[in-house]
């Protein structure tokens, strides 16, 4: 019998029918009061607790998330301005540069009027078999983008293969388009893979263009005029090994 003021009587000693070890899980002594009318209890070996030694203390660990930053490494083509020697950003009336990463390229094209403007790439310097972005801003603020090909010196066609990435509808492109105190800028994505390298330069490390750019007074399409438009001087060649160090 235990000590007076632990009236607790262990099970191996008087064992009641139903004390047995199982009853507290394998964690404990099995036994039963004289008092509370002879209740069957569990002696709960550490660290193990509960009427049937059913708990034991948990530690809880919080892990918190390790994000690894990742790092989108964009890369400078190049750009073009007009008329030449003009100071950019300040009295350029065109200005066109370009920017890509591993998949993309990123255009971003400024005129000073609110008439439509454009970008193309040659390989040779001239209009024909050109590859054509051409862009506007409505008076409402709506941007029109549209990818385009040279044939002629005459009006580009509209691409039945547009390499514009587009928004959710399919109607919207990826980009920004903005008409504010007579200047309109425009900003827009495509791939660097083409599907269809007959109309569309793709550009591939190493790959050499001529740049050519245009803008006219109407948002409409039309003939940009002798000095509205002009050539790079030499190609722009995209080369990874230094642009993007």
């Amino acid at each position: 019998m235990e000590k007076a003021g632990r009236p607790l009587y262990d099970a191996r000693v008087n064992r009641p029918l139903d004390c047995r070890r199982t009853r507290c899980n394998d964690h404990g002594r099995c036994v039963f009061a004289k008092v509370r009318g002879n209740a069957i209890g569990c002696r709960c070996e550490d660290p193990h607790f509960g009427n049937s030694c059913q708990y034991e203390p948990t530690t809880t660990t919080t892990t918190t998330p390790q994000t690894t930053p990742v790092s989108v490494q964009v890369c400078t083509l190049g750009s073009i301005s007009s008329p030449q020697g003009c100071t950019v950003g300040s009295t350029c009336t065109y200005e066109a540069s370009i920017q890509y990463n591993s998949t993309h390229i990123f255009i971003n094209l400024m005129t000073t009027s609110t008439g439509w403007l454009g970008i193309g790439f040659s390989n040779d310097a001239f209009m024909p078999a050109s590859d054509v972005y051409i862009a506007s801003v409505d008076a409402g603020g709506a941007v029109t983008l549209e990818n385009r090909y040279a044939s002629a010196r005459s009006a580009p066609t509209i691409d039945t293969d547009q390499d514009i990435l587009s928004g959710e509808s399919g109607t919207e492109f990826m980009g920004s388009g903005t008409e504010f105190m007579g200047q309109t800028t425009i900003s827009f994505l495509r791939n660097r893979a083409v599907s269809d390298a007959s109309k569309d330069f793709p550009f591939a490390n190493g790959a050499c263009y001529y740049w050519l750019g245009a803008w006219g007074s109407s948002d409409t399409l039309g003939y940009h005029g002798f000095g509205n438009r002009f050539a790079s001087l030499t190609t722009i060649c995209l080369d990874e090994s230094s642009q993007c160090s």
